[in-house]
């Protein structure tokens, strides 16, 4: 086994899924989720969101331009409502800059987040450091929100009620010694203060490796954190579950409290790697870290239903292979081996995704009539878009792009794919 592909694999399930005060917000709040307003986990998969439901349509992050999706036309449009702007057919960095719809290269920006009627992003300025942008969902503004200093790195993010929840991961030089820092922030995006609050900070005695991953539901932030114990001895791939150190927190954004999840009967090298909302309430499952590779195809697991502070946890779902992973969109729950087939544990031809109504009856399957390096985002319970492009390799072997898309899923079909690829329609971007 590889130390380095077993931390990545790691990472790769968290994606899908001492403490001191958690801040942000103080006011009591509803546990039901309010459209528009909440972190949008239906459209989460295994990286940063490119797409994002609003009260009109759909949003779509490509090459660093935010784009509208006009669902009465099937029309894609740069988000920009100025008459003398090009958008992207511009050339000039000035005026692209000042095109609307523009956040940046798309090297540095990697998602975006919908928010009462603003599209946040994060750009990553290699020399310039993190700045947060938004763009009003008629496009007749963009605002720079908020700027961290260039020694600051944003690792994750998400938006939740409009607060901003995000790690930061700092370097201080003490003599010839670096160290480094971590911690969970919060940054109020209503009113004038931008002033961010420390909610979370791992113990100086860790060694983090990641820490993040958020997702939020009501009054409640979870997020997760890897990182290695104290050690003298040279980690190794014999020895690393000695040291590893996973948790999934949850922070009650009202009170303040930070607790870490658990379940029944858990074991030392048993972890739980985020959860997934359904009906109000939260599923997750814990597994034992030690299963890596083909060894996710030979155990099962148990899923439970817990309340959202992670209380009164009972089995809902037992023999659940331990490779699969389960997503919601509110009112279907999918369970699906994307991730063992991304990881080429399981045949690419051996995808499947299981569709289970409110009763948790089970009412379709079906696979992907594309390639997939991970879970697709299961959009909402209407619909679901991906991006797609196309691209050709030049004189060098470097590819350039010719045309892109998105692929929509219109789950009325649900109930007749029984086993079959999942039929979408293309809408092209025409420019």
């Amino acid at each position: 086994m590889n130390l380095n592909r077993t931390i990545s694999l790691l990472l790769a399930l968290l994606l899908c899924l001492g403490l001191s005060g958690c801040g942000g917000q103080t006011q009591a709040q509803s546990d039901a989720y309010e459209e528009g307003n909440d972190f949008q986990f239906g459209q989460e998969g295994l990286s940063s969101s490119v797409t994002q439901v609003g009260e009109d349509g759909y949003y779509i992050l490509h090459n660093g331009y935010v784009y509208f999706l006009d669902e009465g036309t099937d029309i894609i449009l740069p988000l920009c409502n100025r008459a003398d702007c090009l958008h992207d057919r511009e050339t000039e960095e000035d005026k692209q800059e000042s095109c609307n719809a523009y956040i940046g290269e798309s090297t540095y920006c990697d998602g975006i987040a919908y928010c009462n009627g603003w599209i946040y992003c994060i750009y990553s300025d290699p020399f310039e450091g993190e700045t947060l942008y938004r763009i009003s969902d008629d496009g007749a503004q963009k605002e720079q929100v908020y700027q961290w200093d260039g020694e600051t790195l944003i690792e994750y993010w998400s938006v939740h009620r409009d607060v901003l929840y995000y790690c930061t991961h700092s370097y201080a030089t003490e003599g010839e010694q670096v160290t480094e820092h971590y911690a969970v922030e919060a940054l109020p995006l209503t009113g004038t203060l931008r002033q961010s609050e420390t909610i979370y900070e791992p113990s100086d005695e860790l060694e983090v490796i990641t820490l993040g991953v958020f997702q939020a539901y009501g009054s409640y932030l979870y997020f997760q954190l890897i990182a290695y114990q104290p050690h003298e001895k040279e980690i190794t791939d014999d020895n690393y579950t000695d040291y590893m150190y996973c948790r999934t927190f949850v922070c009650h954004l009202t009170d303040g409290e930070i607790q870490e999840l658990s379940l029944p009967g858990m074991g030392d090298t048993d972890i739980i790697q985020g959860v997934t909302f359904w009906q109000d309430q939260i599923l997750l499952t814990a597994t034992d870290m030690t299963w890596q590779g083909d060894e996710l195809l030979e155990h099962t697991t148990d899923y439970y239903l817990a309340e959202l502070d992670g209380s009164d946890p009972e089995v809902l779902l037992e023999g659940i292979p331990a490779g699969d992973v389960l997503c919601s969109d509110g009112a279907y729950l999918y369970q699906t081996n994307a991730n063992v087939v991304a990881q080429s544990f399981a045949a690419e031809d051996k995808l499947y995704y299981k569709v289970y109504n409110a009763d948790l009856e089970p009412v379709d399957t079906f696979t992907l009539p594309y390639d997939t390096y991970g879970i697709i985002a299961v959009g909402d319970p209407e619909r679901q878009y991906t991006v797609y492009y196309t691209s050709r390799e030049d004189e060098n072997g470097e590819e350039t792009e010719i045309s892109w898309g998105v692929w929509r899923w219109d789950k009325s079909g649900i109930g007749s794919y029984q086993g079959g690829e999942l039929p979408l329609t293309e809408i092209p971007y025409t420019g």
